[in-house]
């Protein structure tokens, strides 16, 4: 194994770009042992412990902090190019692990202060967490560019997609398991000790993965021009507006859905933690067949193939209520089916965010899509909470419907998953036909296969 920060003095030849693809991969693996101990749900389960009485306002912004700071990943995104990919993700994702430590000792400040200040500091210490590591992500898309033709390009995040998805499985396992249906705070120090661990461990292997060498730029621009440029491209605009209100939907329930389960339906923590461990089930499952369908057909298809059933599955939280005697197995259908229709919209929407960067100014276009939907991903759970304040007093019950403050976050979902499903249309057909097209050549492929489908 070659550590280095510096990119490579010469193009990258087939036997590097595998060797990348399999660090990338192991990268990916790595960040899910991480991940699965400092996510969104296993935070706001820590924050509720430190202050029970917390308010959603303020659970919306441990959801959203990450995403806000993505701004500096658009600002950083220039100097990628003219820098090097991993000399933003070394430094400043070492620099970020060194703050987890202080989560773990959180516990030990709550004896002494008070515990709305607890939780003040938590998000101070998070904000600078993630402004650092927005700041190195801005290399993470491009050496990933680098090191994958564009040919196989959905195959291979389906396979790095299913594998780090089989590792969350088995994280969100663990972890369920470490903090049970009421984790005390050591539980949680546990936890989180270990997320620092494969954070670092994450860092060290990033170092092994081929860098292309810089490309020396023939046009002259200053970095706000070179952030403008993606911007004057009328494809790639349409295409950041798709993914940002698909972003914004996806992320509207937040903490919303950890309060209705945990409130509403009165799951344990580990059921909380178990619904990430269903939805990834569902993804790892299915991830390679989307994988195949976008390197064939494209991006544009996947997008109308699957945006409608991800509206609708936001339904089943209106016929969920403590009263049913199965709603655990409505709540991990849902999950599960979440998993498989959202990761494969995400192969789409990486394969065109790659396929769309213009050469010369990758960096730029990739960063600004990834920080177009990131941006309001983080504005989504502020969003949801708004509309349980503003719509929480009007409840009612219809049969097996059940309307409340939280239910109104996952019906107005269901309507929000509509918007983008409208543009995408305007998408360019670069990127893909009609759905209906690829649906009719594998329905062709299939009854040649499968001669007795046809009909008599």
């Amino acid at each position: 194994m070659s550590l280095a920060i510096r990119p490579e003095s010469t193009p990258l030849s087939l036997e590097q770009r595998e060797v990348g693809q399999r660090w990338i991969i192991r990268c990916s693996v790595i960040s899910m042992l991480f991940w699965a101990g400092l996510n969104d749900r296993v935070v706001s389960l820590f924050i509720l412990k430190l202050n029970p009485a917390v308010s959603d306002a303020t659970l919306a912004f441990f959801f959203a902090v990450a995403p806000m700071t993505a701004i500096l990943t658009a600002v950083v995104s220039p100097l990628v190019e003219l820098r090097g990919k991993k000399r933003f993700l070394i430094p400043f994702y070492f620099a970020a692990s060194a703050l987890l430590l202080i989560l773990p000792a959180l516990p030990a400040v709550a004896s002494v202060w008070s515990p709305g200040a607890v939780v003040i500091l938590a998000g101070a210490v998070l904000t600078v967490y993630a402004m650092l590591r927005s700041v190195g992500v801005a290399g993470w898309m491009p050496i990933i560019d680098d090191n994958v033709p564009a040919e196989s390009r959905g195959r291979f995040f389906g396979r790095l997609r299913t594998s780090w998805q089989l590792m969350f499985v088995a994280c969100t396992l663990a972890v369920g398991v470490v903090l049970g249906p009421a984790a005390t705070l050591p539980r949680f120090q546990l936890v989180l000790g270990v997320a620092f661990v494969a954070n670092i461990a994450m860092a060290v292997g990033i170092m092994a993965i081929p860098e292309a060498p810089l490309v020396a730029r023939t046009e002259r621009h200053s970095v706000w021009g070179m952030l403008a440029i993606p911007f004057r491209d009328p494809p790639f605009v349409k295409f950041v507006v798709f993914s940002a209100l698909y972003s914004l939907a996806l992320a509207l329930p937040g903490p919303i859905a950890v309060r209705c389960m945990k409130g509403t339906l009165g799951a344990g923590d580990n059921f909380v933690v178990w619904m990430d461990t269903a939805a990834s089930i569902g993804a790892a499952a299915t991830l390679p067949l989307w994988g195949r369908f976008v390197d064939r057909f494209g991006a544009r298809p996947i997008f109308a193939l699957l945006l409608p059933p991800l509206a609708l599955v936001n339904l089943l939280w209106l016929v969920v209520s403590p009263a049913q005697a199965h709603w655990t197995w409505l709540i991990g259908t849902y999950a599960v089916l979440q998993g498989v229709f959202v990761f494969g919209i995400s192969v789409g929407i990486t394969d065109m965010m790659l396929g769309g960067a213009r050469e010369g100014h990758r960096s730029a276009y990739i960063n600004i899509a990834f920080v177009a939907s990131t941006l309001t991903t983080g504005v989504g759970p502020f969003l949801g909470a708004a509309i349980v304040k503003v719509l929480g007093g009007i409840e009612g019950h219809w049969g097996p419907i059940v309307l409340d403050g939280s239910r109104w976050v996952f019906l107005i979902r269901t309507v929000a998953f509509l918007a983008p499903l409208f543009l995408v249309r305007r998408l360019s057909r670069e990127h893909g036909g009609h759905v209906g097209e690829s649906l009719q050549v594998l329905g062709a492929e299939l009854m040649n296969r499968l001669p007795f489908l046809r009909a008599r």
